[in-house]
């Protein structure tokens, strides 16, 4: 697979258009993307728990307290956090790795903004945040995957992506 986009189709333009530390969008709100802070977690858990409750897959606390050190840490997978008045509103949780053949992509795992903040731009600029830190780290390609029913979401990743048309299949490996 090339690593650009597919003839007569222009670049992924996921570029971080926006300011690495303040927003302005299409209403007055003003909004920051920032790394996850210590004092974002009682606000991330909240996100966190509204999140799986949209996808219909639950953590434990003890997963919950894992992946919250593994974000602010440890660092193994990154966490960005968008703030109205200091009040985290929405997330971004993306690592990088190996590609087989082309070097390094980035994945971003989870998106999700408050119900409230929805339509604001909040989403599109995480994800342009998502895209600088690739950037920064010498990926070639961000991707993510989205249930087909996630219409909203879509129309957001329709006009700022590729859909490559790929399905992804996933084998339950528990006991």
């Amino acid at each position: 697979m090339a690593s650009g986009p597919p003839a007569g189709k222009p670049p992924c333009t996921a570029a971080c258009t926006l300011s690495p530390t303040a927003s302005m969008i299409s209403s007055p709100t003003l909004f920051t993307v920032s790394e996850l802070r210590a004092r974002d977690r009682a606000d991330w858990e909240h996100l966190a728990l509204e999140y799986q409750i949209f996808d219909d897959d639950f953590a434990s606390d003890a997963e919950m307290a894992r992946a919250w050190t593994r974000l602010t840490v440890t660092r193994e997978i990154r966490g960005l956090g968008a703030l109205v008045d200091d009040r985290l509103v929405g997330i971004a949780h993306f690592h990088m790795h190996e590609h087989v053949w082309h070097g390094t992509v980035c994945y971003l795992e989870d998106l999700f903004v408050d119900e409230q903040m929805r339509k604001l731009g909040i989403g599109r600029a995480l994800i342009e945040h998502v895209a600088l830190a690739a950037r920064t780290q010498g990926c070639f390609r961000l991707y993510w995957v989205t249930k087909h029913n996630n219409v909203a979401a879509r129309r957001l990743y329709d006009r700022i992506a590729i859909d490559t048309g790929y399905v992804r299949y996933d084998v339950p490996l528990d006991g």
